[in-house]
Protein backbone atom coordinates (compact mmCIF):
# COMPACT_ATOMS: atom_id res chain seq x y z
CA UNK A 1 0.00 0.00 0.00
CA UNK A 2 2.65 2.58 0.96
CA UNK A 3 4.29 2.23 -2.31
CA UNK A 4 1.07 2.46 -3.97
CA UNK A 5 0.54 5.54 -1.99
CA UNK A 6 3.83 7.02 -3.13
CA UNK A 7 3.26 6.00 -7.10
CA UNK A 8 -0.28 8.03 -7.00
CA UNK A 9 1.73 11.17 -5.17
CA UNK A 10 4.40 10.98 -8.11
CA UNK A 11 1.15 10.74 -10.50
CA UNK A 12 -0.38 13.32 -8.46
CA UNK A 13 2.70 15.69 -9.17
CA UNK A 14 3.40 14.61 -12.73
CA UNK A 15 -0.39 15.86 -13.25
CA UNK A 16 -1.41 18.46 -10.76
CA UNK A 17 -2.96 20.96 -12.98
CA UNK A 18 -5.66 18.31 -14.40
CA UNK A 19 -8.59 16.38 -13.97
CA UNK A 20 -6.54 13.21 -13.86
CA UNK A 21 -4.18 14.88 -10.66
CA UNK A 22 -7.21 15.06 -8.68
CA UNK A 23 -8.10 11.52 -9.50
CA UNK A 24 -4.44 10.54 -8.51
CA UNK A 25 -4.38 12.66 -5.41
CA UNK A 26 -7.84 10.78 -4.14
CA UNK A 27 -6.16 7.25 -4.85
CA UNK A 28 -3.56 8.20 -2.72
CA UNK A 29 -5.31 9.72 -0.24
CA UNK A 30 -7.25 6.35 -0.44
CA UNK A 31 -4.18 3.99 0.10
CA UNK A 32 -3.92 6.27 3.39
CA UNK A 33 -6.85 5.40 4.58
CA UNK A 34 -6.40 1.41 3.77
CA UNK A 35 -2.74 2.04 5.59
CA UNK A 36 -4.65 3.56 8.65
CA UNK A 37 -7.14 0.21 9.13
CA UNK A 38 -4.36 -2.39 7.96
CA UNK A 39 -3.89 -3.09 12.11
CA UNK A 40 -7.12 -3.66 12.76
CA UNK A 41 -8.11 -5.63 9.25
CA UNK A 42 -4.89 -7.77 10.73
CA UNK A 43 -6.80 -7.88 14.18
CA UNK A 44 -9.88 -9.17 12.97
CA UNK A 45 -8.21 -11.83 10.82
CA UNK A 46 -6.80 -13.06 13.96
CA UNK A 47 -2.97 -11.65 13.09
CA UNK A 48 -0.93 -9.88 15.39
CA UNK A 49 -0.57 -6.98 13.40
CA UNK A 50 2.90 -5.59 15.08
CA UNK A 51 4.02 -8.81 13.35
CA UNK A 52 3.17 -7.62 9.83
CA UNK A 53 6.39 -6.27 8.56
CA UNK A 54 7.58 -9.79 8.96
CA UNK A 55 5.46 -11.09 6.34
CA UNK A 56 6.86 -12.23 3.08
CA UNK A 57 4.79 -11.79 0.15
CA UNK A 58 4.71 -14.25 -3.07
CA UNK A 59 6.86 -12.78 -6.02
CA UNK A 60 3.33 -12.57 -7.72
CA UNK A 61 1.73 -10.19 -5.18
CA UNK A 62 4.31 -7.78 -6.69
CA UNK A 63 2.75 -7.85 -9.96
CA UNK A 64 0.07 -4.81 -9.18
CA UNK A 65 2.82 -2.62 -7.55
CA UNK A 66 5.38 -2.77 -9.94
CA UNK A 67 2.26 -2.11 -12.79
CA UNK A 68 1.28 1.00 -10.55
CA UNK A 69 5.23 2.22 -10.29
CA UNK A 70 5.25 1.92 -14.10
CA UNK A 71 2.38 3.53 -14.97
CA UNK A 72 3.88 6.48 -12.43
CA UNK A 73 7.28 6.80 -13.58
CA UNK A 74 5.72 6.37 -17.78
CA UNK A 75 2.77 6.56 -18.14
CA UNK A 76 0.54 9.56 -19.85
CA UNK A 77 -2.20 11.10 -17.54
CA UNK A 78 -4.63 9.20 -19.90
CA UNK A 79 -3.18 5.83 -19.71
CA UNK A 80 -2.54 5.59 -16.00
CA UNK A 81 -6.47 7.34 -15.29
CA UNK A 82 -7.77 4.83 -17.45
CA UNK A 83 -5.95 1.45 -15.57
CA UNK A 84 -6.84 2.61 -12.54
CA UNK A 85 -10.92 3.69 -13.12
CA UNK A 86 -10.51 -0.36 -14.88
CA UNK A 87 -8.87 -1.76 -12.13
CA UNK A 88 -11.46 -0.17 -9.53
CA UNK A 89 -14.33 -1.34 -10.94
CA UNK A 90 -12.37 -5.05 -10.90
CA UNK A 91 -11.23 -4.26 -7.53
CA UNK A 92 -14.66 -3.51 -6.48
CA UNK A 93 -16.74 -6.94 -7.72
CA UNK A 94 -13.83 -8.66 -5.59
CA UNK A 95 -13.97 -7.02 -2.16
CA UNK A 96 -18.36 -6.97 -2.30
CA UNK A 97 -18.00 -10.48 -1.38
CA UNK A 98 -19.44 -11.05 2.02
CA UNK A 99 -16.88 -11.35 4.75
CA UNK A 100 -16.64 -14.50 5.43
CA UNK A 101 -13.82 -15.10 2.61
CA UNK A 102 -11.69 -13.16 4.93
CA UNK A 103 -12.20 -16.35 7.10
CA UNK A 104 -8.28 -17.34 8.15
CA UNK A 105 -9.60 -20.59 8.82
CA UNK A 106 -11.08 -21.08 5.00
CA UNK A 107 -8.35 -22.24 2.03
CA UNK A 108 -7.49 -20.23 -0.84
CA UNK A 109 -9.87 -22.48 -2.65
CA UNK A 110 -12.40 -22.56 -0.44
CA UNK A 111 -15.38 -20.82 -2.59
CA UNK A 112 -18.41 -19.00 -0.25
Amino acid sequence: MSSNRRSFADLTARYADSAAGELFLSLAQGEGTALGHLGGFARWLGLDPGRLSEYEPTPGAHGYTAYVSRLALNGSATDAAVAFLANLAAWGSTVAVPPRRCDPSTTPTTQP
